[in-house]
């Protein structure tokens, strides 16, 4: 669906809500609220339900304490899956690099192994990569991942068309929020969470 019609079922949402209206232009909220509903959406959806990209795996370097790292494209959003050649378990979410559980993959006691390997999404070096261990980079089978893609960042209009209901449901979530129906925000918002759960 293009962006105009986007635009419309977000409007015919928040009439749905707002039988009196809304007084404020709309089209000068529901742009901006569009792209970032979009990129909320495909956070919080599994991985599965999305189209993957292959990650590129060129710039693939590795360190002593067996760690490889990946570098991420400019359009990377969150890993679709990972997973290397002696990885008991394949990985398909990424911790960030500011939470406990990446100080706990820095730990030497407390690191993921074969059986419980890990992805961060760190910087390195003034680049956005991703940091996985357990890999032993010295060993040609094992140093290549069987399998590497992620999930990138959509415009609206490039959403798959199951996804535009629950898109137009959040960003009216938000559009009324901000023009101060906190009622209809919140009923938009259940609305919005039902339809991902039939996804």
């Amino acid at each position: 669906m293009d962006r105009d019609g986007i635009i419309t079922s977000v409007k015919v949402k928040i009439d749905e809500l707002t039988p009196d209206g809304v007084a404020l232009p709309l089209e000068e909220i529901i742009g901006p609220v569009l792209d970032e509903s979009a990129r909320e959406l495909l956070l919080a959806l599994p991985s599965r339900l999305l189209d993957a990209e292959d990650l590129n795996l060129e710039g693939i370097a590795y360190s002593e304490d067996k760690r490889a790292y990946i570098p991420v494209p400019n359009d990377f959003l969150k890993i679709g899956k990972i997973r290397f050649p002696k990885w008991e378990k394949t990985v398909s979410t990424a911790i960030k690099e500011e939470s406990p559980e990446y100080t706990l993959e820095n730990n030497p006691y407390t690191r993921g192994g074969w059986s419980r390997p890990t992805v961060s999404l760190i910087n390195k070096d003034g680049d956005t990569v991703l940091e996985c261990s357990k890999v032993d980079g010295s060993v040609a089978e094992e140093k290549i991942p069987t399998e590497a893609t992620y999930i990138k960042e959509l415009l609206p209009e490039e959403l798959p068309d199951m996804l535009i209901d629950s898109l137009g449901w959040l960003a009216a979530s938000k559009v009324l929020q901000i023009t101060g129906n906190i009622n209809g925000g919140s009923a938009a918002h259940s609305r919005y969470e039902a339809n991902v759960r039939l996804l």
